[in-house]
């Protein structure tokens, strides 16, 4: 998902709009669905072929869950110093798999037990 948003009080909003839609015009949008073979956001513009199922999969949805299944919107704190945290260190390689399944569960008992 890609969100861009234009602050009220920015000083610039014309600009910003205009790079909005810079970004999110047909050219655009083929050059990023070409070159990141990604899908994209506008429906007259192809995925790239090797996401064809993917597409096809987002035609027929029928339901959408949030980031993370809502953990980072529903529970913001939770997220924000327990999951995310040790989600870095399991990426940047600080821990292993069976590292990050230990700590998640004892920072997540404890995290529940406190709050």
């Amino acid at each position: 998902m890609l969100d861009f948003m234009v602050l009220k009080d920015t000083e610039h909003p014309k600009e910003a709009f205009a790079f909005v839609r810079y970004c999110l015009s047909k050219e655009s949008v083929k050059m990023w669905a070409d070159e990141t073979i990604s899908g994209v956001p506008r429906n007259d513009v192809d995925f790239p072929a090797l996401l064809t199922d993917a597409k096809t999969m987002f035609d027929n949805a029928t339901a959408l869950f949030d980031e993370v299944d809502g953990v980072t919107f529903k529970h913001a704190e939770y997220a924000n110093n327990v999951l995310m945290p040790t989600h870095d260190e399991v990426f940047m390689g600080q821990i292993t798999p069976e590292e990050f399944v230990a700590k998640m569960k004892d920072l997540t008992i404890t995290y529940w037990e406190t709050h």
